[in-house]
């Protein structure tokens, strides 16, 4: 157990310098793009053989992300592959891990260059006001994604079948009408074929709405510690808890591209750019809502988990079996090599979860009647 708790210890604290690594190469490109007169001279390049505004803005938007990915290549690399097979943790052949990551890059890229399209159309014609309807969009991109995330992403990674234990499928089926939850699709998918880690997640809007469980979650755990994580997930399906993440997040888009916008006047001339729609000016725009991200990741960290914590609470209170919650939450840790107990302050910067010592001592004070409903 001590030697989990040691190797769990040594994977995350790489993982967290490798996050404080992709947060320094950031702005230091964008910094580079700025300072050097890079992405000046980009755009005097492409304007050559390509006068259209969205052509100009696609092919800009294009030749920096691929810059951006091949640089950040080694990085992701070593994080994605490297790291997770060193740890035991993956049994992704190289081919099939490159083959998911030409395909999460595809799929970023169409997102991108089509939003960067929409966020240039608003700053050539709506002036002052163009991170209003940024922000708007934004939203709407957002609403869009998580309704086709279950139905046309997932998929593109892993397949999805139903449950087929029919002893597992009328347990839920009992537990989600004991919540009076409105979810009705509850999948498994193939999570072994690419990780030993086990995990489980709502997901999806409206009729896409479903639970999706990892295959190696139902096969290692038993029926009550499965039933333990579908009444945490069905715990975020009767709290709304979706709707208030992406209420916080359109409040957070409009202060983030509002703040964007005096950080992009602030800096205009500065650096040699002569209108806000200037594509020369995107590192410009693309670093105010960095910067302001990165202080308000805390706060949406805090209460995404404050969210878990509530569904944790709803869990135990449905099942009313803490003594299966605590031992899914101990084989948890010990499968995804989870750090059970991190440092306060690493919790309070990165922990969209409270850590799993913490959720353990809240079932614990449960099953000794000191936390209740």
């Amino acid at each position: 157990m001590q030697d989990n708790i040691t190797t769990a210890k040594k994977y995350h604290h790489i993982k967290n310098w490798l996050f404080l690594a992709h947060i320094i190469l950031s702005l230091a490109g964008l910094s580079f793009l700025l300072f050097s007169g890079l992405s000046l001279y980009l755009k005097d390049k492409i304007i050559l053989f390509a006068q259209n505004n969205f052509l100009v803005v696609a092919i800009y938007i294009f030749i920096l992300y691929i810059v951006s990915f091949l640089l950040g290549f080694p990085l992701a690399f070593y994080e994605g592959y490297h790291l997770e097979h060193k740890f035991n943790l993956s049994v992704q052949k190289l081919s099939a891990w490159l083959k998911d990551l030409f395909k999460k890059q595809f799929i970023e890229l169409i997102v991108i260059l089509a939003s960067s399209e929409v966020l240039y159309f608003f700053l050539r014609k709506a002036g002052n006001s163009w991170w209003i309807y940024a922000a708007l969009f934004w939203i709407f991109l957002s609403i869009v994604l998580a309704k086709l995330t279950p139905i046309l992403l997932i998929p593109l990674f892993f397949k999805s079948s139903p449950v087929q234990d029919e002893n597992l499928r009328q347990k839920i089926i009992s537990l989600a009408g004991k919540a009076g939850a409105n979810i009705k699709n509850i999948f498994i998918i193939d999570f072994s074929k690419k990780t030993k880690k086990s995990n489980a997640f709502v997901c999806g809007l409206g009729r896409s709405r479903r639970i999706l469980l990892a295959d190696n979650l139902v096969n290692e755990f038993d029926r009550e510690e499965v039933c333990s994580v579908v009444a945490h997930e069905l715990g975020h399906e009767v709290h709304k808890d979706t709707i208030r993440l992406l209420v916080a997040a359109s409040i957070f888009s409009f202060f983030a591209f509002y703040i964007s916008d005096i950080f992009l006047k602030g800096n205009l001339k500065w650096f040699g750019f002569k209108e806000i729609y200037d594509i020369a000016a995107f590192p410009l725009i693309a670093l105010g809502i960095f910067l302001v991200s990165l202080p308000i990741l805390p706060l949406q960290n805090g209460y995404t988990r404050r969210r878990e914590k509530y569904a944790d609470l709803f869990a135990l209170n449905l099942t009313n079996d803490p003594l299966s919650f605590i031992s899914m939450m101990k084989k948890l840790g010990e499968k995804n090599l989870a750090d059970v107990a991190p440092h306060k302050i690493i919790e309070f910067l990165l922990y969209d979860h409270p850590p799993i010592e913490k959720r353990i001592q809240a079932a614990e004070r449960f099953y000794n009647g000191e936390e209740g409903s």
